[in-house]
């Protein structure tokens, strides 16, 4: 009898929206580049990038906004990696994020993004 493995993807509560652009993504306190952010959901997102966050690690990240979006030109928001894999590109990395306390402004934004931004 066959079964079937959970993947990461079936775990997920709620649906990643790939973006036409991938954002900048740094660190809040640093503002040192840390990725580019590839897809989103209200819940998560998924990071591209060269360096690692562990899994359980957090960080607050500062994610630049496309040019003329609507409500600002940033948004930051605390994540937790929950997931950390080689992309098919060696030199990096997937990072799956949670989004820990978003607030109802920045849902409002996330919301914005994947309308005007998402595929």
């Amino acid at each position: 009898m066959l079964t079937k493995s959970i993947t990461p993807a079936d775990q997920r509560k709620s649906v990643r929206h790939p973006l036409i652009y991938y954002l900048n993504t740094f660190d809040f306190n640093t503002r040192q580049l840390i990725g580019h952010l590839i897809d989103i959901s209200i819940k998560g997102a998924m990071l591209s990038s060269i360096s690692p966050v562990p899994c359980g690690g957090k960080i607050k990240l500062h994610i630049e906004l496309p040019a003329g979006f609507p409500g600002g030109n940033c948004l930051d928001v605390e994540a937790e990696s929950v997931r950390n894999i080689r992309d098919i590109n060696p030199d990096y990395h997937n990072i799956g994020l949670r989004f820990i306390n978003i607030d109802s402004k920045n849902k409002a934004m996330i919301e914005s993004l994947i309308d005007y931004y998402a595929f």
